[in-house]
């Protein structure tokens, strides 16, 4: 395995009720560190580049009005084999990993991380994006 990034986003709940501390030390037991910490808002825009596929769908307005009003703690890291590494300490709703410590619901699901190379690229460029604005503003 190589040297990869990736990145955990703890949405607004996990920012605000313990999940960063936790989060961290995960991600330090996976071999994993954090390069980067970063608080970011997420507009209802951002929201429908990162879950294209639930835009004007069932759940749409509950997606957006969990991940846009709190911020949300974006953790930016790099290690051997971190896209799988990350996934596996998010984890699945209910099931496993930080998401069955502190998930609530299929939609109050408390992190994010990037599914694969591919997506990690397009999301990280989402945030770089949002970033930026707020450091102009």
């Amino acid at each position: 395995m190589s040297v990869e990034r990736s990145f955990l986003l703890i949405k607004p709940d996990g920012y605000l009720d313990g999940g960063v501390e936790r989060a961290r030390q995960a991600l330090r037991e996976q071999g994993l560190e954090v390069t980067e910490e970063r608080r970011v808002s997420l507009t209802p825009e951002a929201v429908s580049l990162l879950y294209p596929h639930r835009v004007g769908g069932d759940f749409w307005k509950e997606l957006c009005d969990y991940l846009t009003p709190r911020p949300s703690l974006l953790l930016f890291v790099q290690g051997e084999g971190a896209l799988e590494k990350v996934r596996e300490v998010k984890g699945k709703t209910g099931q496993s990993g930080l998401r069955q410590e502190f998930a609530q619901n299929f939609i109050h699901n408390t992190f994010h991380a990037p599914d694969d190379p591919e997506s990690c690229a397009k999301e990280m460029s989402i945030f770089r994006s949002l970033l930026s604005h707020d450091d102009k503003g």
